[in-house]
């Protein structure tokens, strides 16, 4: 070549073609006719300026093209042409970053000539580059360019030698060095470069992003060996990036760049400068001798390497069951007759939710609605409105002084505490209008209900008359000490608009309900496939052995999450959901455990997706949702959510972790249409944490938590998912972490084992709930205690026995305790204090169980372990212990130790609590009994292990809430008996065992004993342990 730029330029013209069409032509008069007023139009002549080719013609041009070596003398290592067009989409490149019109033809020319400033690695080649740059201005002489004046090349020379880069201004302002830390992150080079593969420079776009030239990435979209490395480089050079950009911002605002600092960086740009000069080409030479498996990374490679080999693909290849499109009744709700000759909707309820501070007496129901078509059903939302307070208010003997705080002679009627709540309560809380039951006479007096009540309260009479009290929800409630000058106390107040429809239509637990006089909801305001309204509670009527329990549809969720090292936040890079939707709540499950399943992955924000990954996940034939960023994957991921509609949402640790993320993770990202997650339309996250916050955002979706569930079940040293793997599958599984989550997106086969894990993990989801048979068991318990299902799926033990002992209490006519949050029982009590916190954590509140000291020993002999069958229900029922049985102590916050061994009255009437548990347990023993029929199904055989199992679990739990302090009928007094009832019983049997049986006790916890036998005749022993049982019974 004579010169650089007449070589370029004939190279060129043997590349262009001719002008068959009058292309070219067209181009030069819509060139010439820019910026005129004459408008181009197209003649009929010329169709078209383009030319449509199939794909096998456009593959062959473009292996043409990369096979055209057009560059003269480079040596096959100058310019590096794949021979793609420029409009040609590059996989890994991030759509946001994408510049459009002037700007993208700008950012495209920046990349060109910052490409062509570093693509030689010698100084020769580089000087021949420069040269054949077309400029307008002069091209400087060898002699003028100074390497000093480089800003570019002592960005690189710093970065290699890991030295700051000199200042180019002597004093930075807060403004100069925002600019300073641009200029620095423009100039930072990547970390390595390869034989074909010019060092090149990454540049920053308007939203701040590094965009690197078209060189590397098409290096990343190569299928060449140097390709995962390439993307780990990126990486790896973006991590050193931001801790530099960080670093120097955190010494900025502690107080700004010294001089010492400018001092510093100076005589480190001085000694660069000296190194360049002594030795340019070897420096420039050494980023690629820079080897990146040599970079230390923490990580387990043992489960990495498991992720490489866990390549059975043929799982989760099982061709997956589409939901079948259901068609919804549009002109209506599918009615049908009762016996009454009334239209009904038959609806099974599932959920339940309320919204006290915003739609106050509003409950909304979820659940399942047969259609006309047999065996189709659907998610039905049905809206109980216009739930009123309903107050109970007890007279007082003789009126009060309310000035001396001293009772009067005057007697009081019902009549004086009606006018008194008519004149000056309803108008204290304004409240415009309530109800109260009026006698149909002339004399209009108000006729009182009779009330029980035995919850502590001395002042109260076990039997009264009260005045009820029912006003709308709108208006504000009653405080719960609330008196006057007629009336002393007022319960009811803070009973919810929930607890009183469960408790007032005695519906117990997920079951068929009777509900007439429907309306339908204009605009819908749910998610569900049928939606209705009623504006009465009475309207609802609980059916007992109507029909069988319709299927529900089940989804195992698993989420995978890394740290983003930026703002050192939790994403989400990959979801997994399995289900299934004929999944039965009193049957074993289905087979196989799920007929449907989706997969959406993205790629964490500092990393990109390997080049090749696309063809090997269509190669393993396994469906993958590719999103392009976090936000997508959740809008895809909430889509397949609310489209299958499920009614539960299994997961391990999904309501601490899981769902936590998820709904941190909308927030973040800001995702429309967010409430599909749940089955109630909304716009606004709930804005409380924990719990409380998870179930208002899933509400209608049940979540089932598998590791509170195991708690509950089964004993084991760890609920880890991989420990619950091992103990009740007996299969291993492993834990991955985000380091080695980020790796995997280093390769396309670490990237599609890991999605495998993910999927395996769903699965495994879901053989955990079918082995411990969690939903049919959750269900039973929840029909004995009368609760809603989503609270015992969550492990509310205590509210579980709260509701039981409502309901019995209501059925008997009493007035049930007030319920009242941790807080405002500190605050009544006075136990605000922290002197009186840390006084309640030295010393309990009653004496507990009794536990004998262990004898030490070696024993070579059988050791006897006798264990009481249910000792504390078996106290409970055998001395008639309840709050209707034993009288309060006068003081019950004082120390009791006698009071504990008073017996009720041998003569008094069963209590509740008591009767209650003897239904439990001989509820249990009917269904053991039934166990035991000869050719048994399968099927019925499990139905009756369940109910058994549930109905042990309640009647054991039913003495935690006496002694639980938080508990809504905590009695203290009754704790202590029973406990003291139980230290007694097994002083008694070791003393049973020690003097009249001549045995050594050598420990013993609370309802145990453990007997050294002296025996090594097992037959003998057993012998041994029917005698004590005798015995003692």
């Amino acid at each position: 070549m004579s010169t650089g730029s007449e070589s370029l330029a004939s190279t060129r013209s043997r590349r262009q073609k001719g002008d068959k069409h009058g292309r070219l032509a067209a181009i030069e008069k819509l060139k010439g006719l820019k910026g005129s007023k004459n408008k181009y139009k197209v003649n009929d002549e010329v169709d078209r300026v383009w030319e449509e080719v199939d794909e096998v013609e456009y593959s062959k041009r473009v292996r043409e093209r990369q096979d055209d070596d057009w560059i003269v003398d480079d040596d096959g290592s100058g310019y590096v042409e794949d021979g793609r067009e420029i409009f040609d989409d590059d996989m890994n490149e991030d759509p946001k970053n994408v510049k459009k019109g002037k700007n993208e033809l700008k950012t495209r020319r920046d990349k060109v000539e910052v490409k062509a400033s570093t693509s030689k690695s010698n100084s020769n080649s580089i000087k021949r580059m420069f040269q054949n740059i077309p400029m307008k201005k002069k091209v400087k002489s060898e002699k003028d360019v100074k390497l000093e004046g480089d800003s570019c090349l002592d960005a690189i020379l710093a970065d290699l030698n890991n030295q700051p880069v000199a200042p180019i201004t002597p004093q930075l302002t807060r403004n100069t060095t925002k600019k300073k830390r641009k200029y620095l992150s423009m100039a930072t080079p990547p970390l390595f470069t390869t034989p074909n593969t010019p060092l090149t420079t990454p540049t920053r776009n308007r939203a701040n992003k590094l965009v690197y030239p078209r060189t590397i990435m098409t290096s990343l979209a190569s299928p060449t060996s140097k390709a995962n490395d390439l993307e780990r480089a990126l990486k790896i050079e973006q991590d050193v990036e931001d801790e530099r950009d960080q670093s120097f911002m955190d010494e900025f605002d502690d107080g700004g760049i010294s001089d010492s600092m400018l001092l510093s960086q100076a005589m480190d740009a001085e000694q660069i400068e000296t190194e360049v000069k002594t030795d340019v080409k070897m420096t420039i030479q050494e980023p690629q001798v820079v080897e990146l498996p040599e970079k230390k990374i923490s990580y387990d490679e043992k489960v990495l390497t498991d992720l490489e080999l866990d390549n059975n693909h043929e799982l989760f290849n099982v061709p997956s069951q589409e939901v079948s499109c259901v068609t919804v009744p549009t002109d209506g709700l599918p009615l049908k007759k009762n016996d009454n000759g009334e239209d009904v909707l038959y609806f099974y309820w599932l959920d339940a939710f309320e919204d006290p501070f915003k739609q106050p007496g509003t409950v909304y129901l979820f659940g399942k609605v047969q259609l006309e078509t047999p065996g189709v059903f659907v998610s039905c939302c049905v809206i109980v409105k216009n739930i009123g307070r309903q107050v109970y208010i007890l007279p007082r003997e003789k009126r009060l002084n309310k000035k001396s705080e001293e009772l009067t002679d005057q007697l009081i009627t019902m009549n004086d505490v009606y006018t008194e709540v008519d004149q000056i309560i309803a108008n204290r809380f304004k409240i415009q209008e309530f109800k109260s039951r009026v006698r149909k006479n002339r004399l209009k007096k108000y006729t009182p209900i009779k009330k029980k009540y035995s919850f502590g309260n001395l002042d109260i009479p076990s039997e009264s008359e009260y005045l009820e009290l029912k006003y709308s929800s709108n208006y504000p409630e009653l405080p719960s000490n609330l008196s006057g000058e007629t009336f002393s106390h007022v319960f009811g107040s803070t009973t919810s608009s929930l607890e009183l429809l469960l408790l007032s239509r005695k519906i117990r637990g997920p079951c068929w309900i009777q509900i007439k006089n429907l309306e339908c909801i204009v605009p819908p305001v749910s998610w569900c496939k049928l939606e209705a309204v009623v504006q009465k509670m009475e309207f609802l009527e609980p059916l007992r052995n109507f029909q069988p329990i319709p299927p529900i549809t089940v989804l195992s969720l698993s989420l995978l999450t890394v740290m983003n090292p930026r703002n050192h936040q939790t994403e989400i890079v990959s979801c997994v959901g399995l289900s299934h939707n004929k999944y039965h709540l009193e049957k074993a499950a289905p087979k196989p455990l799920y007929q449907t399943q989706f997969c959406v992955v993205t790629k964490p924000s500092d990393a990109v997706f390997p080049f090749d990954f696309r063809d090997k996940i269509t190669a393993v034939k396994l469906k993958v949702d590719l999103a392009e960023n976090e936000r997508a994957l959740i809008s895809l991921a909430i889509t397949k959510i609310y489209k299958l509609d499920p009614d539960i949402i299994v997961g391990h640790d999904i309501s601490s972790f899981d769902m936590d993320v998820l709904l941190h993770r909308i927030s973040t990202n800001k995702v429309p249409n967010w409430s599909r997650i749940g089955r109630l339309r909304r716009s606004l996250l709930p804005q409380q944490s924990g719990a409380g916050r998870i179930h208002q955002a899933v509400c209608g979706r049940l979540l089932c938590d598998l590791k509170l569930s195991a708690k509950e079940f089964i004993q084991t040293k760890s609920y880890d998912l991989n420990d619950l793997s091992e103990v009740i599958l007996k299969k291993p599984h492993m834990n991955v972490n985000g380091e080695q989550i980020k790796l995997a997106f280093n390769q396309s086969q670490q990237l599609i084992s890991l999605i495998h894990y993910n999927l395996k993990t769903a699965l495994l989801n879901l053989e955990l709930l079918s082995e411990l048979n969690i939903l049919p068991l959750a269900t039973q318990i929840t029909n004995i205690a009368g609760n809603v299902l989503s609270r015992t799926l969550l492990g509310g033990r205590s509210e579980r026995n709260e509701f039981l002992l409502l309901h019995a209490f209501t059925e008997k006519n009493y007035i049930v305790p007030d319920k009242f949050s941790k807080k405002s029982k500190q605050n009544k009590t006075g136990e605000n204090d922290d002197s009186k916190k840390n006084s309640d954590r030295k010393k309990s509140a009653y004496v507990g169980g009794l536990v004998l000291d262990p004898k030490k020993g070696f024993y070579d002999k059988f050791v006897l372990l006798m264990d009481f069958n249910s000792l504390y229900p078996s106290i409970i029922q055998e001395y008639n212990i309840c709050f209707t049985t034993v009288p309060t102590p006068t003081n019950p916050e004082e120390d009791i130790d006698d009071f504990n061994l008073l017996l009720p009255n041998p003569n008094s009437d069963p209590g509740v609590l008591p009767t209650e548990i003897k239904k439990l347990v001989d509820s249990r023993r009917e269904v053991k009994k039934l166990l035991k029929t000869p050719n048994l199904s399968n099927e019925l055989k499990l139905q009756y292990e369940i109910r058994q199992k549930a109905l042990k679990l309640m009647a054991n739990s039913m003495y935690g809430c006496l002694g639980f302090s938080n508990a809504r009928f905590y009695a203290k007094h009754l704790a202590a008996m029973v406990t003291g009832y139980g230290r007694k019983i097994l002083m008694q049997t070791k003393d049973l065992v020690e003097n009249q049986m001549n045995f050594e006790v050598l420990y013993g916890d609370t309802d145990s004993l453990m007997i050294n036998t002296n025996c090594c005749d097992y037959n003998s022993v057993i012998k041994i342990g029917s005698k004590v049982s005798s015995h003692e019974s």
